[in-house]
Parts: structure tokens; C-alpha cells; sequence
């Protein structure tokens, strides 16, 4: 598991400057705008891809076909990759939440309430998600297909929260939720958070096993 982190953490490191460019984009999209919604689900939606970089970088030159020959099992690969995209994500949130964190001292000269700290639950689950949909696509189809068809699934079902909104579908929903406590938010959407990536995860396993190198 380590040295297949290692190897993720090199291929990705590989485009630095681009990574380094998103933190000051960031940054300065927030400085102009102060939206930090904004601002965090980028960073969410972002995070949830990246993973995508070291899957195209296996594909180059036969690369899975060599990887797939060192010793180690094919349930540790995925595991590795549900593992290194959720860190990629994190740091990718975290570098946006303290940039939100910075700006808001330095513009307002005060903290941001806090709403703002309960919400960041919330959006580390809608990261998970976006991971449980990402990796099995990205495992099925490949990089290049799979970033098409990833980003195909995000949007569907975007327009189809629109559209269920907009026919009213939503209300009873939103009504429900807002009857049901925050711990009780809470804890459900870790439940189900863990349950959705569960689901994923060996979805991914089984495409991989059936892959022939």
C-alpha cells in the first residue's frame, strides 16, 4: 500500500505547477468575489477528480500492464485509489477552507460564523460521493473516456435536482430535512456516505478483477 501511494504521489506531483496555480486561483477568486460557496464546492468538485490525473498516467506506455506485474493484490489498488483520492481531496478542501479562513480576517478583520464549520461535514461527504462515482467509471472505461463519462454523470444528475426542484418534487424533501435535527443530518449522511463508498468500492474490485492484462 505505501509504495503504491508513493507512486500516485509522484505522478501527480508531476504537474505541480498546475496544482500550484489552483491554490492561487483560488485564492484569488475569492479575494475578488468573496463567494466561499463558491469557492468550497469548486474545490469539492475539483478534488473529487483529481484522482483521474494518476489513472491516465498508468495508461501511458503499457504502464498498467507493467504495474499489474509487481506483487501486490488487486483489492490493495483500489483500495489505494479510493485512499489517495480522498487525500487529494482533502488537501485540495483544506487549502480552500484556509484560504477562505485568511481572506475573511484580512477583508473583514473577523472569523466566519459558525454555519460556515458545520458545513464543512457536508461537503466532505458530497467528496465521498463524488469519489464513489468517480473511481469505479475511471476503473471501467479508463482515463480519457472515463473523465467524459464522470463528468457527464455529475452534470445529469445536477439538471435532474433543477428539474425535480423546479416540478415542486423537492418541497417534501426539504421539508423533511428541515424537521430532522442537525446531529441527525449529520450522522445519517456519514452512514450513508459509508455505505454509497462501500458500494463503490466493490464495484470497482469486481471491474478490476475481470481486467486482463
Amino acid at each position: 500500500m505505501k509504495g503504491l501511494l508513493i507512486k500516485d504521489y509522484k505522478l501527480f506531483m508531476i504537474q505541480k505547477k498546475v496544482w500550484i496555480g489552483f491554490v492561487l486561483l483560488l485564492g484569488g477568486v475569492y479575494l475578488y468575489l468573496e463567494m466561499y460557496d463558491f469557492l468550497l464546492g469548486y474545490s469539492i468538485f475539483f478534488g473529487g477528480v483529481l484522482i483521474t490525473v494518476t489513472f491516465s498516467y498508468e495508461e501511458l506506455d503499457n504502464g498498467s500492464t507493467f504495474l499489474f506485474t509487481l506483487p501486490f493484490e488487486t483489492n490493495m489498488y483500489i483500495q489505494e485509489k479510493y485512499i489517495f483520492g480522498l487525500i487529494l481531496g482533502l488537501c485540495a478542501y483544506g487549502v480552500a477552507v484556509i484560504e477562505t479562513v485568511v481572506c475573511q480576517i484580512l477583508r473583514n478583520g473577523e472569523l466566519l460564523h459558525g454555519d460556515f464549520w458545520l458545513r464543512n461535514l457536508w461537503y466532505v461527504e458530497i467528496l465521498c460521493c463524488i469519489l464513489a462515482v468517480n473511481i469505479p467509471i475511471q476503473v471501467k472505461f479508463g482515463a480519457e473516456k472515463g473523465r467524459f463519462i464522470s463528468v457527464g454523470v455529475l452534470v445529469i444528475l445536477g439538471v435532474l435536482c433543477v428539474f425535480f426542484a423546479q416540478k415542486g418534487m423537492m418541497d417534501q424533501v426539504v421539508q423533511y430535512v428541515h424537521d430532522v435535527p442537525n446531529w441527525g443530518l449529520n450522522v445519517g449522511g456519514v452512514i450513508l456516505t459509508i455505505l454509497f463508498l462501500t458500494i463503490s468500492y466493490f464495484i470497482s474490485l469486481n471491474i478490476q478483477k475481470k481486467k486482463e492484462y
